[in-house]
């Protein structure tokens, strides 16, 4: 918070009030009394370095001003990156996101479908590869696992990669995290949030991802919803896909639990789905 307010006031913004909105994968920072939040990645920069949230704040940027439904970046300032104490600081846009408020769901596959539309003509330079595999077997290498966690990962990895070498796909730049904990619940509507995953993939990818989430809890009407409202999709690559994406997935939510111990269990279900997708 200290290097999310410290960034603010030099920028020029009048920050009197500064309140804490969420502290997982990033630390959201809302710069009361203005309408900016400060967002702080506490896990991705260990392996990534500006490059990756220039691309975002690029994307966004881009999608914002093509008329998408999405979180934006501030125009009262320069919305970064800045460094501030061994972090990456971005300002962001205001949203009066409220969890409570109904989500229309339809709506937001509605606008994951334009997302996907306004993506395939942006900029793809630089964007990772959708099943992240060299990324993978860092984390692994640097986590503290057990041996069967460990095992799990080093069959999941070969599972991926022979999985994803069968593959034929058209990839352009896809969200990398859609699921609905990643739409803000605006007053104006759904709002897509958090493309800090970007990537080279195929649109499919973002359906599976919030099939992964979907299936690990409980399931709600909303995703259906979601389903219905995107429109038409592959079912069959969203199956090929949820194990590959799960290992991702379970990969990063052991890392946040390094610092967030109670998202541990989270990780060890989404390693299940690698092990039962793949049928190792």
């Amino acid at each position: 918070m200290d290097a999310a307010v410290a960034v603010a006031r030099e920028a020029g913004l009048d920050v009197r009030e500064p309140r804490l909105v969420r502290d997982l994968t990033n630390v959201l920072v809302h710069l009361a009394p203005g309408p900016v939040v400060a967002r702080v990645p506490m896990t991705f920069t260990r392996l990534r370095g500006r490059d990756w949230i220039e691309r975002e704040l690029r994307a966004t940027a881009f999608l914002a001003g093509a008329g998408a439904q999405v979180a934006r970046p501030t125009r009262s300032v320069d919305p970064g990156p800045y460094e501030r104490d061994g972090y990456f600081v971005t300002l962001w846009e205001y949203i009066d996101h409220a969890p409570e408020r109904p989500l229309d769901a339809r709506r937001a596959g509605e606008a994951l479908r334009e997302v996907h539309e306004l993506l395939a003509t942006a900029e793809a330079q630089g964007l990772a590869h959708f099943a992240h595999l060299e990324e993978i077997e860092t984390l692994v290498a640097m986590l503290e696992l057990s041996p069967q966690e460990a095992r799990l990962f080093q069959r999941g990895l070969a599972a991926a990669r022979r999985a994803v070498d069968g593959l034929d796909l058209t990839l352009q730049p896809v969200h990398g995290d859609a699921h609905r904990a990643n739409v803000l619940r605006s007053s104006a509507g759904p709002l897509w949030n958090d493309f800090e995953n970007i990537c080279l993939g195929p649109r499919e990818l973002d359906l599976a991802c919030n099939e992964i989430r979907a299936r690990t809890g409980k399931r709600e009407p909303e995703d259906d919803e979601l389903l219905a409202g995107y429109g038409d999709f592959d079912r069959n690559l969203v199956s090929l896909l949820i194990p590959v994406h799960a290992l991702f997935l379970a990969a990063w939510s052991f890392v946040v639990a390094e610092r967030r111990p109670e998202v541990r269990p989270n990780a060890v279900h989404r390693l299940g789905w690698v092990r039962d997708g793949f049928d190792l």
